[in-house]
């Protein structure tokens, strides 16, 4: 039996997202993340 596998894509993503995404990544044990973290 052949199995294959069903990803959506491509997928438009708004500009405003990939900025965001660009910038540095925060470790997750600063108080930066933790921030973020809670308002999510």
């Amino acid at each position: 039996m052949k199995k294959y596998l069903l990803a959506p894509g491509p997928t438009p993503v708004p500009e405003s997202t990939l900025m965001a995404m660009s910038g540095p990544i925060l470790h997750h044990r600063t108080p930066q993340f933790s921030e973020i973290f809670y308002e999510t």
